[in-house]
């Protein structure tokens, strides 16, 4: 029985392209601290809500804090 095969990233993904219902992982400095789907966005896309992976809630993130995007190809 082999493992589960992870889901690809791609390349840093802009604010202005979040769609609802997207996987996304939030970066700082390259790290990943945090993935989930795409719940909500203000429509000038600034700040983005995520119902995170794991059922582990739903956070808010600030584009101006300097938070990257990527997106994530695959099953949340």
């Amino acid at each position: 029985m082999g493992w589960p095969e992870a889901p690809e990233t791609s390349n840093t993904l802009g604010w202005s392209e979040l769609r609802h219902g997207q996987l996304i992982e939030v970066l700082d400095s390259d790290l990943i601290v945090s993935r989930g789907v795409v719940d909500d966005f203000t429509s000038d896309r600034q700040v983005v809500w995520l119902r995170l992976s794991y059922g582990t809630g739903r956070q808010v993130f600030h584009q101006r804090d300097g938070w990257q995007l990527r997106a994530v190809r695959g099953t949340p």
